[in-house]
């Protein structure tokens, strides 16, 4: 289940015009699982790191966009682990349709 929210959140952000990915590329050691970043204009906008017990999803809109959080912070509580990350072990508490409008006005205001 996990694999394939990630293949569909991965088809997700690369369908975002001007959207590129690439292996992670922080200094210091890459996690394990490794984190794919995905660049809109060239700028972060979100990472995917895939583990064997959840996914985490890095969403910079929701801590660049104070508005973003705030209008979806109570729908993203269930699966929130910090102030851009988004750690789902279980697929069904991830509120798609948030995560779907964050991502549309995000990149829009990117």
């Amino acid at each position: 289940m996990l694999q394939t929210l990630h293949d569909d959140l991965r088809q997700q952000l690369l369908s975002i015009d001007g959207m590129t990915s690439r292996p992670y590329s922080g200094t210091g050691q890459t996690p394990k699982g490794g984190i794919e970043e995905f660049l809109l204009r060239d700028k972060y906008f979100a990472g995917l790191r895939l583990t064997e017990k959840h996914l985490m999803l890095y969403l910079m809109p929701i801590y660049t966009l104070p508005d973003l959080n705030e209008r979806f912070a109570e729908r993203l509580k269930p699966v929130r682990s910090g102030k851009s990350c988004l750690k789902i072990s279980r697929p069904e508490r991830l509120d798609r349709e948030a995560l779907e409008t964050i991502l549309t006005m995000g990149a829009a205001r990117w």
